[in-house]
């Protein structure tokens, strides 16, 4: 399916099923895929042709001109200024103008034909379960018009309840097919539900970390994450995400992501969520202050208070978090220079493939893994108050 023939034959398979079996607004619909599947195509047949046409024409331009040149390149006083010119500006613009001619086709016509066929291969998938229904009904409706096989006895009715080997084969192979088709983009279309749900969450914490450092005019720092009391593990008062509660108007549901399961520890749950506390320096280090700080709870931890932060709208507050279990941190860092329990960074990778941030502004953004957790200068200066990368701490 991956090979784009196959993939638009099984388009025009899908869509040129008997009319019958499709659902009028269906058929008004592929009728429409169809015409724009067909413009699709002669557009691009046409657009390649010209692109090939020119890039050929403006090869050998360019090449006669450059031996031209160079045959008489003793003689190059002798020629008109018109000639100079004309070549001169030939040798130039031809090259521009078949790179133009094939970016047009490209970014223009090649992708119409892809989104006309993905459009298509969508429209045909919607319509694949009811078409599979009707099949099964116009089977039923056949094995009933049956003649009772030869040999029955007399007066038996045969049983036309049972299936047929063929006809059990049939309907397998068809749910087999479905659930192929199916069950991938029913897979993706929940990971990014989660995905939603867990950026909803973090938004609405973005808000009350906001909130926070209105009335208090600092971030609230990250804290101790747990202490002990009566023998269970609990969350440390003056942990980030207890100081930002009140603010919240008592909703806890928002800490947790749909996506994660956290770690017990001790009988408590982990957090979901993390503190942008060091910056890009290593998780708990104390000597510098690069992140929004530890609040001053923890030794050598001052407040960090909004002037301090040179760009809120770019740097990162607040986020997924991933731990290992036995192990409790409210703190992310993109830097972890030793594996922690198996992973190679607390900073995960659950929303397909990456993980979702809150800014000191309050808004919020998903990206890859790798983008938020890569060493390089882009990517660690967006964990730092000053806005800058500091290498010495990767």
């Amino acid at each position: 399916m991956n090979d784009p023939q196959h993939h638009a034959d099984f388009v025009r398979k899908l869509l040129a099923q008997e009319p019958g079996l499709d659902a009028p607004v269906f058929a008004e619909r592929r009728v429409l895929l169809l015409a724009r599947i067909v413009s699709a195509e002669r557009h691009e047949r046409r657009a390649r042709l010209i692109a090939f046409a020119a890039t050929t024409i403006a090869a050998v331009g360019v090449s006669l001109l450059y031996a031209a040149a160079m045959g008489r390149f003793g003689e190059a006083a002798l020629w008109p200024d018109w000639a100079k010119y004309l070549g001169g500006v030939s040798m130039i613009l031809l090259p521009f103008l078949s790179l133009l001619l094939v970016a047009l086709y490209f970014f223009r016509h090649r992708r119409e034909l892809h989104a006309a066929r993905d459009e298509a291969f969508r429209a045909s998938l919607e319509d694949l379960p009811r078409q599979i229904g009707e099949l099964g009904a116009e089977l039923d409706r056949l094995r009933a018009r049956l003649e009772p096989p030869a040999g029955l006895a007399e007066g038996k009715k045969p049983d036309r309840r049972a299936f047929t080997l063929i006809e059990m084969m049939t309907v397998i192979a068809i749910i087999g097919v479905l659930a192929g088709l199916l069950l991938p983009a029913l897979s993706r279309a929940r990971a990014k539900s989660q995905s939603l749900v867990c950026g909803s969450n973090l938004g609405q914490v973005g808000k009350a970390l906001t909130l926070y450092e209105h009335d208090t005019g600092s971030y609230p720092g990250a804290g101790w994450s747990a202490q002990v009391t009566s023998q269970r593990v609990v969350i440390s008062p003056d942990s980030w995400d207890m100081r930002v509660r009140p603010d919240l108007k008592g909703s806890t549901n928002v800490f947790s992501c749909p996506a994660y399961q956290p770690p017990d520890f001790a009988g408590a749950t982990a957090p979901a969520y993390g503190y942008n506390a060091g910056g890009s320096s290593p998780t708990y280090d104390f000597r510098r202050v690069l992140g929004l700080g530890y609040g001053g709870a923890l030794p050598g931890s001052p407040r960090v208070r909004s002037d301090d932060v040179r760009a809120p709208a770019d740097m990162v507050a607040i986020g997924d978090i991933q731990t290992p279990p036995g192990v409790w941190l409210n703190t992310i860092t993109p830097n972890l220079p030793r594996r922690m329990g198996g992973l190679d960074s607390i900073v995960p990778d659950r929303h397909n493939g990456g993980a979702n941030m809150v800014f000191c502004d309050g808004h919020f953004e998903s990206d890859r893994q790798r983008n938020w957790t890569r060493p390089t200068e882009t990517a660690r200066r967006r964990w730092n108050l000053d806005g800058l990368p500091h290498p010495e701490t990767w």
